[in-house]
């Protein structure tokens, strides 16, 4: 959709179209849904957040500036409601074989923080372990031991453009994978 149609589709949704209102909802709801769930990892909880982020669209149209970008509204929005979710549900508990001896931990927010971080990390390896060989080696070489592209390519016996290369297939096939971290 060009800018000139979301513009005139977000002053639709203004005049009160429930018609525009469906085609923006069909439009970035995916991209929304995804966008909430790098924050809150219960899927009934990311479609509460991402229903009240179109409910909040809707009941708010009329005050909303039309000339900012539908997109840019929306993901403010929903930066809102995931802060509001976590005020409202502050204590965060992790559960598992402590529950079963009475021992349940609360998680502070940068408890929460490194939790999540780890988990994505361990995602990322997880994908980079599918790699082919060589473009693991090349990827670690680049991202974790901080080598050059000249530095890889003499050391591997290729040229600094083939480097390159491998490590631009990469990053599209972690970003395909990891699209809920990657706007």
């Amino acid at each position: 959709m060009h800018k000139n149609d979301r513009q005139l589709l977000f002053h639709r949704i203004k005049e009160g179209s429930a018609t525009a209102f469906k085609e923006t909802y069909e439009e970035y709801h995916v991209k929304v849904y995804f966008f909430v769930r790098r924050f809150i990892r219960d899927a009934r909880d990311i479609e509460d957040v991402v229903q009240n982020i179109f409910i909040h669209l809707w009941n708010y149209r009329e005050r909303i500036d039309a000339e900012t970008p539908l997109q840019a509204i929306l993901f403010k929005t929903a930066k809102q409601e995931i802060a509001l979710r976590y005020r409202k549900n502050k204590p965060v508990y992790l559960l598992g074989e402590e529950q079963a001896h009475g021992n349940i931990e609360v998680l502070t927010d940068d408890q929460k923080e490194g939790l999540w971080q780890r988990e994505k990390m361990a995602e990322i390896l997880q994908l980079i372990d599918q790699l082919p060989e060589r473009r693991k080696i090349i990827f670690k070489l680049n991202k974790l031991e901080e080598k050059s592209h000249r530095e890889i390519a003499l050391a591997l016996n290729m040229t600094p453009s083939a480097v390159a290369n491998q490590i631009s297939k990469t990053l599209k096939f972690l970003k395909y994978h990891l699209s809920n971290y990657f706007w």
